[in-house]
Parts: C-alpha cells; structure tokens; sequence
C-alpha cells in the first residue's frame, strides 16, 4: 500500500523570489493491487507526484509511506530497491528496442537485475500470457 500524508512540493524558481507550489497538502492512498490513472491538465503536477512516488523526487514537506514503511528514512539503496521490487512507470513515449522482438524487450529487466535463465523465460511468458500477447511473443 501507498499513502501519501499532507504531502507539499514547493519548488524554489531561480534568481526569482516566487517559489512554485507544484503539490499542495496532498492526501492519497493506493491499495495494494490495482490500476490507478493520474488525470489533469498541463501543469497540475501529475509528473511531480509521480516523481515522488517512484522515488526520483523529494517532497518539500510530509510524508510518503510504502508498506507501513516512512520512505523519509530511506537510504539510497533502499530507493534503489524500491524502484527495482516495489514501482513501475508505463511512460508517454515507449522506447522498445527495435532490434528485438516482443518476449526479448521484457526479458532485458530480469537479464539486468541477473536473473537466472530459465526463471527469466518463465516470468516473461506468464506476463504475456496475462496480457493477452502470446501470439505476438516473437514479433
């Protein structure tokens, strides 16, 4: 679960005395499973709230709590485990790598995180089959 608590990010502008308030007493929670869509317009801070819950940003003031866990606390390993176990962006822009087909361009992140072979395979094939993919496996 993740719960954001009177959570503020005020970005300072640079040789301006005008800070701009991106996030303002923000209060959310997100249950454990589920698909959630971050709707608004040009500006309203959707990038910086999703920045702060997958770790790539700070918050000005309060608190973001993953699995009962104070991420304030954080080292930089803990962030980095977090991003890699915990979060995931589906972003704008999709950058596949052209080269490779379908099954190949999802195995690269379990090749990274150096997961065995045959675990690799197996991971990669029950995500395509869950998504409805598997005739596109080797596209």
């Amino acid at each position: 679960m993740i719960k954001l608590t009177n959570l503020t990010k005020i970005y300072k502008r640079k040789g301006s005395s005008e800070d701009v308030v991106a996030l303002n007493n923000i209060n959310l929670s997100f249950d454990k499973k589920g698909f959630v869509a971050i709707l608004g317009a040009s500006g309203s801070g959707k990038t910086t709230l999703l920045n702060i819950i997958g770790g790539l940003d700070k918050a000005t003031t309060g608190s973001l709590i993953v699995d009962g866990l104070d991420t304030s606390e954080f080292s930089a390993k803990e962030w980095d485990s977090y991003r890699n176990a915990k979060i995931g962006f589906v972003l704008q822009n999709c950058y596949l790598l052209n080269h490779l087909n379908v099954k190949d361009n999802i195995a690269i992140k379990l090749q990274i995180n150096r997961k065995k072979k045959n675990e690799v395979n197996e991971l990669v094939d029950k995500a395509i089959e869950q998504v409805g993919l598997a005739d596109k496996k080797f596209d």
